[in-house]
């Protein structure tokens, strides 16, 4: 509130944080505006009145796109889906598992319903194929185990794994992460799992260096086998500088490059 000569009175006051809603529900308002009012006889009487007319200063700062936290916040909180955390429990415990998988050595229990949901190729095998309608279970010959394993990780939860701990080799070698990831991409286009596809592509593009030039040949075999058409370009691009490729020509896999896929080398 002002004086006259419009400097402010000194019983002001500052509010709290209001976080304001879109929402028109008489709800939203109930605690919005300040709980103490003046008598009318007494305000007619005060120094704030001239010419029946009073001024209100009021110093409003709005903050956008900001996630304001409150001890009474308005509305319901909704938490974010968990929806993955319930599928990996119910791959996790076996828990009215249908289908067992045996892979050279491992066996894996799994859904059949949650498999054909995510795959159309596991569709086709366990629903559309009457001689695997009837098998409890089935078995995979050209996937290693811990790299089924990972796939199933990712139909269950859509995310990936560590991929160190779903590889048997030594997890502290980079490359050997590396190539855990470059099956998992082989198994991905075999039960057509685009998006998993696409994540192994992504990894295996954020590795691309000097120091894993001894994987890089054969990362871009993979891509042009399994028609990874941005990993192949990016492969491509790091060997066009001329120090990338002097470091991965003197590896062994160069030479099965130079042999077996000479149209690779020349889109360089």
């Amino acid at each position: 509130m002002l004086q006259q000569n419009g400097v402010p009175f000194d019983n002001t006051f500052t509010t709290s944080v209001k976080i304001f809603k879109s929402n028109t529900d008489s709800c939203y308002f109930k605690s919005w505006g300040y709980p103490k009012f003046a008598k009318r006889c007494e305000f007619e009487a005060s120094e704030y009145l001239k010419d029946d007319i009073f001024t209100i200063k009021c110093t409003v700062t709005v903050w956008k796109g900001t996630n304001l936290q409150t001890t009474t916040p308005y509305g319901i909180v909704v938490p974010p889906s968990n929806l993955n955390q319930h599928f990996v429990h119910l791959l996790e415990k076996e828990d009215d598992a249908d289908v067992t998988f045996a892979v050279k050595g491992d066996k894996f229990k799994a859904h059949r319903c949650v498999l054909a949901a995510r795959s159309a190729v596991f569709n086709a095998e366990l629903f559309d194929c009457m001689k695997e309608k009837r098998r409890k279970t089935i078995a995979v010959e050209d996937i290693d185990a811990p790299v089924f394993k990972a796939m199933l990780y990712f139909i269950y939860s859509d995310s990936l794994p560590d991929f160190e701990e779903n590889s048997d080799a030594n997890v502290g070698e980079k490359k050997d992460v590396i190539l855990m990831a470059q099956h998992l991409l082989v198994a991905a286009d075999r039960y057509d799992l685009e998006r998993l596809k696409l994540m192994c592509e992504d990894f295996l593009w954020k590795t691309l260096n000097v120091s894993t030039a001894v994987t890089l040949v054969s990362t871009l075999i993979l891509a042009e086998q399994h028609n990874c058409n941005q990993l192949k370009a990016e492969c491509l691009r790091f060997m066009r500088s001329p120090e990338n490729f002097k470091t991965v020509a003197l590896t062994d896999k160069f030479d099965a490059l130079k042999t077996d896929f000479r149209s690779i080398l020349k889109e360089m």
